[in-house]
């Protein structure tokens, strides 16, 4: 019997050995099924159930991570490891008020891991960049010693927070820190051997890389093109994030070959891309996949591209051909902020398809029914200034406007809050929150304003070519960077004069609204932004040169 029993033992240890240099190996499968097997005979240890958890978590296995970390936590409630995975569970899962709640349940400045999932829901779910940027700062400062890879994941919520709300930081010093980033975590002069061309095949062999293969950005400004591509080259792409709806099913509808790459370290990655011997790779991920700009820097496929996705600004690799705009994303004087060569492309860079639930344009709901639509982490110091000013001159004047904050996000106080505390009390009447439930239902929500007013330095993509669409005029204050010129360049395309959307002294978007009367589409059929025909050439084109 007791040899029997050591031999049990012995042969746990051994699958929890196993389990332990897969899950460091990030071999999440086989952890995974190292710990199951093990927790047959040990149902009641948390650390395994949190150590399952963790490896349901990075298969893209969410609700069974969320089961398995209930599970340690009701084995051992301090078991601060199970309480984070089951927030981040509970974020992939769409439910981030959760998530925040889950955190709010452990110790405040212990761990910089659960810290750096705090700056992360700041930023991206409470939209506060400014704090999400000084939250940061102040962890580095806490913990110079902290792991690598959190570091690096802190350095990037920092940049990116920047990004979103500058302060006071000019252009070229953001392009400098991003450039600064790369060069420190993603390899940014690491070029490893470029693939040759594949000789005697019949058509072109095209990647596309992106964390956004449903409906997002990627999809709208994407599939029109991507569509009409499919038929003169095979596409492939690598789904960087488990998440598909019937936009996905769209894109798979195109595909010569779908990947799942989720759980794909960079370097592994980079094997994985090289393997499809691709003509080129279109990344429609950017500065929204770190490990997919690190495997990028090798260069794994011939020709390289940065296009829709993460496009904020320069990558700071050397291993791209080419930046896809065109002439209104980049203004005179800020080519110095790239590190890719610059592709102005005469079709510009993207265009719109709507959904099939997009509504007609309507008649505004009233003359002084002002939106804001931008994500809210898009709503700077800056941006909130100009609207309390603005405000007080218009009602100064005789206006009472009302301002329509809209997005899912509004459902949290916090973020509510900062936007009233920074508009001030006397603003608090006209100031309206509203989360909509699902994307058609912002879509009707955004066809009732009379007019929106785009948020800076980042501006407004999707949510302002949906605007245009509905009929909505937008006004802008365009920047330097690519991220800080998609309103204006939305606009040009649609063949205005900036007069008439331009955030100038004075300005006052109520002077040309017009409820009651009927509305067209801003972005007439002849503009470029419809032409998915000429930007497919043009992008077949670069895959050519």
């Amino acid at each position: 019997m007791a040899a029997a029993n050591e031999a049990k033992l012995a042969q746990l240890r051994h699958l929890l050995h196993e389990g332990d240099l897969a899950r460091a190996a990030g071999q999440w499968a086989q952890a995974l099924a190292a710990y199951r097997q093990a927790l047959a005979d040990l149902p009641r240890m948390p650390v395994l159930h949190h150590n399952i958890a963790l490896c349901e978590l990075a298969l893209a296995s969410p609700a069974q991570a969320l089961v398995e970390s209930e599970a340690a936590i009701g084995l051992d409630p301090k078991l601060w490891q199970a309480h984070l995975v089951r927030a981040k569970a509970l974020r992939s899962l769409g439910r981030a008020a959760d998530a925040l709640a889950a955190l709010d349940a452990l110790p405040r400045g212990e761990q910089p891991i659960v810290e750096l999932e705090r700056i992360s829901l700041g930023l991206y779910e409470l939209g506060d960049a400014a704090g999400s940027a000084q939250a940061a700062a102040a962890l580095h400062a806490r913990f110079p010693d902290m792991p690598a890879e959190t570091a690096a994941d802190v350095d990037l919520n920092q940049l990116v927070a920047s990004l979103y709300d500058p302060g006071d930081e000019a252009a070229e010093d953001l392009s400098r820190r991003f450039a600064g980033y790369a060069a420190r975590h993603l390899g940014a002069q690491r070029i490893a051997d470029v693939p040759a061309p594949v000789a005697r095949r019949k058509r072109k062999r095209i990647g596309v890389i992106s964390p956004q293969l449903f409906a997002s950005p990627v999809y709208f400004f994407g599939i029109g093109a991507l569509r009409r591509l499919s038929s003169e080259a095979d596409l492939v792409f690598f789904a960087r994030r488990a998440r598909h709806d019937w936009a996905t099913a769209e894109l798979r509808g195109i595909a010569a070959d779908w990947r799942e790459v989720v759980t794909l370290a960079p370097q592994d990655l980079e094997r994985e891309l090289r393997s499809h011997e691709l003509d080129a790779l279109l990344d429609m991920g950017g500065w929204m996949d770190r490990a997919a700009l690190a495997a990028l820097a090798g260069k794994p496929a011939r020709k390289l591209y940065k296009w829709v996705g993460g496009q904020a600004l320069s990558t700071g690799l050397s291993s791209f051909d080419g930046f896809i705009g065109d002439r209104w994303q980049f203004p005179e004087g800020a080519r110095h902020l790239y590190t890719e060569p610059l592709l102005e492309l005469a079709s510009g860079y993207v265009t719109y398809s709507a959904p099939s639930y997009m509504p007609a344009p309507s008649p505004a709901q009233a003359a002084a029914l002002l939106g804001v639509i931008s994500n809210p982490v898009k709503i700077s110091r800056a941006f909130l200034r100009l609207l309390r000013e603005s405000l007080m001159r218009w009602r100064s004047a005789g206006a009472a406007p009302v301002v329509r904050f809209i997005d899912k996000r509004y459902r949290h106080e916090a973020l509510r809050e900062r936007i009233r505390a920074a508009l001030g009390d006397e603003h608090a009447a006209p100031v309206e929150f509203v989360a909509p439930p699902d994307h058609q239902a912002y879509l009707a929500e955004v066809g009732r304003l009379a007019a929106v007013i785009d948020t800076f330095p980042y501006s407004g993509g999707l949510t302002t070519m949906e605007a245009l669409h509905l009929g909505v005029p937008c006004y802008t204050r365009p920047g330097r960077l690519f991220c800080e010129r998609h309103t204006w360049a939305h606009c040009k395309y649609a063949g205005m004069d900036e007069s008439s959307f331009e955030i100038r002294a004075g300005w006052n978007p109520l002077e040309r609204a017009k409820p009651g009367g009927a509305r067209v589409s801003l972005v007439p059929a002849g503009s470029p932004r419809s032409d998915h025909d000429r930007l497919a050439r043009a992008l077949l084109e670069l895959v050519d040169a």
